[in-house]
C-alpha cells in the first residue's frame, strides 16, 4: 500500500511541477492546462510540490525531512489566507510570479481560500501523522471533500461548484492535484486509522473497497446523464429517475449484502452459543470420568504404595546380599588363591594333589553361589558371551531342585547336543530360577515341571528374517493364568500373589534378561491348563575351547618376563591383608617384581616418585576407591595400565578409565597372569618348566 501512497503523491506533484516551470519558462500552456480555464496559481503549486515530496518521505522510515517541508507549506497557506481575510484576495503570488516570470509577464492565476484551505489541511495532516492519526485522517478527508467538489463541478459544468465566493475559482489541475495528494496522505500509513479498515486483508477489507468502489458510480452516472441532456437526449425528469435509480441499485445491493453478513454472524454466534453448551455439557461428562479415574488411581496409589513398601524390602536384602558376597569373594580369593598356589608347588604327583584339587573345585561352587548373590542385588552388568548350554542348564536344575524341595519334580529333555548360546550363565541360572519358583507357586501340592531344549528359527519382528535361537521351555501342571493376568504379566511390579507373598519383579527380571540378550521371551498359558515359558537366546557356534573342560590349567613356570629391557614392576593395592599376601606370592611366581600397598593414599605417594609398568588395584576400599585412586594415578601418569579386581564391582563407577580391565574375585591366577600379557601387550611364554 505504501507503493499506492507513493503513487499517489507523484500524481499530486505533476501539475505543480508542470506550473512552476511555466512560470520559470514563461510558458502560459503549462500554468492553464484547460483552454480558458483558470491558471493554477505560483504559490498552489509550490506547496503542492512541497507537500508530495513531504508525503513520499512520510511513507520512508525515520525520514527528517516530513516536518519542515510540510511546515513551509502550512506557512504558504497560513500567509495566503490572512491576505484573503485582511484584504479580499490573494495579493502575494502575483508579487512573486512576477518576480519568477520570464520577460516580466503577469500571472495567471492566484491561489483561491479554498486552495489555502486544503493546503493548510494537508500540512497539518502530515505534521500530526505520527501520533494523532485520526485527526490527520479528518484532516485529509476535509481536504478531499472540498477539492472533490471542484472536480465535480468541471465534471458536471456547473460553475457554482467550483467558483462559489468561498472557492474564488479553484483551478482543475489543482483541484486534481489536491485530491490525488490526500489519496497519498491517506494511504501513508496503511495499518492506521481509517486506511487499517481499507486495506485489511480479510473479509472486512474486501467488503470495504467493494463498497468504496460503488461510491464512483452515482458521480459518473451524473456526468453522462447532464452530457446526455446537454444533448438533448434525455429529459430533466429521466435523467433524474436514473440518477436516483442508478444511486439506489448499489444502496440497496450493499444493504442486502451487510444484511447477509449480519445473518451469516448471528448464525455463528448461535452456533458458538451451541457449541459452548455442549461443550459444557461434555465437560461436565469428562469431569465426572475423571472423578472416577481418580479414584481408581488412588485405589492404583494405595497398592504401589504396598509393593513399593515390599520392594524397598527386597532392594535392602539385595543390598545386604551385595555386600556379603563382597566378603565371601574376598574370603573365597584367599583360599582359591593358596590352593593354587598350593597345587602348583606340589606337583602333578603329589599325594595331596587330589585333596587341594577337591578344596578348588568347593572354592568354585561358593564362587558361583556369591555370582548369583550379585546378581540378585544387581550390582553388576551381564556379561554375554557364548556359553555351553547344557552346563548351565545342569547347574540350574541343580540349583532348582534344592531350591524348590521334594514335593516338585525336575523333568529335561534336549534333541541336541553341544548347542551354545550368547547369555551371561549366572543371569540365566538365575533366570530359571525365577521361573520355577514361580511354577511350584502355581502347582498347589506339588507337580512336575519339564525343561525342554531346542534349536528353533524366530523373527525378532513381524516383517524381520527368522533367526537362529535355542528355546528354553519350562512347563507346569498349574493353575494357568487368564487373558487379562496373562497380558501384564511382565509388567513390574504386577503379581497376583498376596501382599508379602511376592514382589512382581521375578517375569520383569526375566524379560529384561532375555532382551539384554537379544532374545526372545513368550509366555503360553490357560487357565486350569498350567504355563509355558520359553526363553529364546541367540544359538552360536560351538567354542573349542569348550569350558567344560576344567579352566584350572597349572600357572606358568616362573620365568623374567622383559617389559622394555627391564622386569616388570607391579604396584598392588588392596586392603584385605590375605588377598593381598596371595596376589603377591601368585605374582612373584610369576617373575613379576611387586610392590604392595594396603590403601590408595600410601600408592599415589609412592607414584609420585616412581612409575611403575602396571598398577593393580582392589576396588572396594576404605577412605578411597579404585576408581578414584585409578583416576589420580592416571593424572601422575596418563599411560598408566590398569587392572581392577573386586568382588562387589560397580561397572559404572569405572566406565571411562582407559586402557584398563577388570577381574572379579576370585579369580584364576593364570587368568590374572593373562589379564596383566594382555594389557601390557607381552607375548605369552610356553611353560618349560616340565620339559
Amino acid at each position: 500500500m505504501l507503493l499506492l501512497s507513493r503513487l499517489f503523491a507523484f500524481l499530486a506533484m505533476s501539475p505543480g511541477l508542470l506550473a512552476l516551470w511555466g512560470y520559470v519558462t514563461g510558458s502560459a500552456g503549462l500554468i492553464v492546462l484547460i483552454p480558458g480555464q483558470q491558471g493554477m496559481a505560483f504559490l498552489s503549486a509550490l506547496a503542492l510540490v512541497l507537500l508530495s515530496i513531504a508525503t513520499v518521505a512520510a511513507s520512508c522510515p525515520r525520514s527528517r525531512i516530513v516536518l519542515p517541508l510540510s511546515s513551509l507549506a502550512a506557512l504558504i497557506a497560513l500567509a495566503v489566507l490572512s491576505a484573503h481575510t485582511i484584504g479580499g484576495a490573494d495579493v502575494i503570488t502575483p508579487w512573486l510570479a512576477e518576480l519568477w516570470m520570464k520577460d516580466g509577464r503577469d500571472t495567471v492565476g492566484k491561489v483561491s481560500s479554498a486552495t489555502a484551505s486544503c493546503l493548510l489541511f494537508l500540512a497539518t495532516a502530515l505534521i500530526v501523522r505520527v501520533r494523532r492519526t485520526a485527526l490527520s485522517d479528518a484532516l485529509a478527508g476535509l481536504s478531499l471533500i472540498v477539492s472533490g467538489i471542484a472536480l465535480l463541478g468541471y465534471a458536471y459544468n456547473v460553475q457554482s461548484l467550483y467558483a462559489l465566493p468561498f472557492f474564488n475559482t479553484m483551478a482543475v489541475q489543482t483541484a486534481a492535484g489536491l485530491c490525488a495528494l490526500s489519496v497519498a496522505v491517506l494511504t501513508t500509513r496503511p495499518l492506521q486509522g481509517w486506511a487499517e479498515v481499507i486495506f485489511a486483508s480479510g473479509r472486512i477489507g474486501r467488503d470495504t473497497r467493494r463498497q468504496l468502489a460503488c461510491i464512483a458510480l452515482p458521480p459518473f452516472a451524473g456526468w453522462l446523464l447532464l452530457h446526455a441532456m446537454d444533448q438533448g437526449k434525455l429529459s430533466a425528469p429521466a435523467a433524474m429517475g436514473a440518477l436516483v435509480s442508478v444511486t439506489i441499485l448499489p444502496l440497496a445491493y450493499l444493504i442486502v449484502r451487510d444484511g447477509r453478513a449480519r445473518f451469516r454472524i448471528d448464525a455463528e454466534q448461535r452456533a458458538i452459543v451451541q457449541l459452548r453448551d455442549d461443550h459444557a455439557v461434555e465437560l461436565t461428562l469428562q469431569l465426572s470420568r475423571q472423578a472416577l479415574k481418580l479414584q481408581a488411581i488412588q485405589e492404583e496409589k494405595a497398592l504401589a504404595e504396598q509393593l513399593l513398601h515390599s520392594a524397598q524390602r527386597m532392594e535392602a536384602v539385595g543390598q545386604l546380599t551385595g555386600g556379603i558376597a563382597h566378603d565371601f569373594n574376598n574370603v573365597l580369593m584367599a583360599i582359591s588363591g593358596n590352593l593354587q598356589i598350593l597345587r602348583r608347588r606340589l606337583g602333578s604327583d603329589h599325594t595331596l594333589l587330589a585333596y587341594v584339587e577337591n578344596a578348588i573345585t568347593a572354592a568354585d561352587k561358593g564362587a558361583r553361589v556369591a555370582s548369583q548373590l550379585l546378581a540378585f542385588s544387581r550390582t553388576q552388568e551381564l556379561a554375554i558371551r557364548a556359553v555351553a548350554l547344557d552346563v548351565v542348564l545342569a547347574s540350574a536344575i541343580d540349583l532348582i531342585r534344592k531350591a524348590l524341595g521334594g514335593d516338585v519334580a525336575i523333568e529335561s529333555e534336549t534333541t541336541e547336543d553341544n548347542l551354545w548360546v550368547l547369555t551371561d550363565a549366572d543371569q540365566l541360572e538365575l533366570a530359571l530360577l525365577n521361573l520355577a519358583v514361580n511354577a511350584r507357586d502355581a502347582m498347589v501340592g506339588g507337580g512336575v515341571i519339564q525343561v525342554r531344549v531346542a534349536p528353533v528359527f524366530e523373527a525378532l519382528t513381524p516383517d524381520g528374517p527368522a533367526l537362529g535361537f535355542v528355546q528354553i521351555q519350562l512347563t507346569d501342571n498349574g493353575s494357568g493364568m487368564s487373558a487379562e493376568v496373562l497380558s501384564r504379566a511382565v509388567e513390574p511390579f504386577f503379581t497376583t500373589k498376596e501382599v508379602g507373598k511376592g514382589t512382581g519383579l521375578g517375569l520383569a527380571q526375566v524379560y529384561g534378561f532375555t532382551r539384554q540378550c537379544g532374545g526372545l521371551l513368550k509366555i503360553d498359558s490357560q487357565p486350569g491348563r498350567g504355563t509355558t515359558v520359553s526363553i529364546l537366546l541367540p544359538q552360536v557356534p560351538p567354542k573349542v575351547d569348550d569350558p567344560r573342560v576344567s579352566d584350572h590349567a597349572p600357572l606358568a613356570s616362573p620365568i623374567d618376563l622383559s617389559h622394555g629391557g627391564k622386569t616388570i614392576q607391579v604396584m598392588l593395592v588392596d586392603d584385605d591383608d590375605a588377598v593381598r599376601f596371595v596376589t603377591v606370592e601368585a605374582l612373584k611366581e610369576l617373575g613379576y617384581d611387586v610392590r604392595e600397598f594396603d590403601n590408595g593414599l600410601s600408592c599415589l605417594k609412592a607414584l609420585a616418585d616412581i612409575s611403575p609398568d602396571l598398577l593393580l588395584l582392589d576396588y572396594a576400599m576404605p577412605q578411597m576407591t579404585g576408581a578414584e585412586v585409578a583416576r589420580r594415578a592416571r593424572k601422575l601418569h596418563p599411560q598408566l595400565p590398569i587392572i581392577f579386581v573386586s568382588g562387589f564391582l560397580d561397572t559404572a563407577a569405572l566406565k571411562g578409565v582407559a586402557n584398563s580391565i577388570v577381574l572379579t574375585k576370585p579369580f584364576d591366577l593364570e587368568k590374572l597372569d593373562r589379564a596383566i600379557r594382555e594389557v601390557l601387550a607381552v607375548p605369552e611364554v610356553p611353560d618349560t618348566a616340565g620339559a
